[in-house]
């Protein structure tokens, strides 16, 4: 059982790595995506505060730190509290945005379907300060690719030895 552990453990690190490139999209479609957002934020030159503030450059931009917009107490707290917008907080906050920040004046439901979310995420990003530091969108490997690393074919023969060890105990 212990030569599994490696290889389970492997598997794991890359299945998570694959998940991460899997939240940023397609920004053309996170345009259209983003008309949602419209009533209440502005993005791209000349972008102003409305109802919600700009959206250039929150990429690594502390919550409620935008200078001259008033935050709620809530997102002001968060921010205080060292709330980053980064790939991941934006995600779940585009989700949800009560459960993050529970107060939030942002009268926004949340955007359930994650490869919207993720082509909003991206078409974001093509509007912050250093796009380089934001992952680019990459495509998830398909199954077949998959199976043809080496570890995971090593894996698949030490699982089908178990699985047969223990059907004849």
């Amino acid at each position: 059982m212990r030569p599994l552990l490696p290889a389970l453990t492997l598997a794991a690190l890359l299945a998570a790595g694959g998940a991460r490139a899997e939240l940023i999209g397609d920004a053309e479609a996170g345009a259209q995506a983003f008309n949602a957002c419209k009533g209440c934020h502005q993005i791209g030159q000349g972008a102003q505060d409305r109802i919600g503030p700009h959206l250039n450059g929150i990429f690594g931009r502390r919550a409620a730190a935008h200078d001259g917009y008033a935050y709620s107490a809530s997102m002001e707290r968060a921010g205080v509290d060292g709330l980053t917008w980064t790939l991941e907080t934006l995600d779940a906050y585009i989700e949800n945005p009560r459960a993050l920040v529970s107060k939030t004046r942002m009268s926004y439901p949340g955007l359930k379907n994650e490869q919207a979310r993720a082509d909003l995420l991206a078409y974001l990003r093509t509007f912050s300060d250093n796009p380089a530091n934001i992952p680019r969108p990459r495509r998830r490997p398909s199954a077949q690719i998959i199976r043809s690393i080496p570890i995971f074919s090593r894996f698949r023969a030490i699982r089908n030895t178990a699985n047969t060890s223990a059907a004849n105990a």
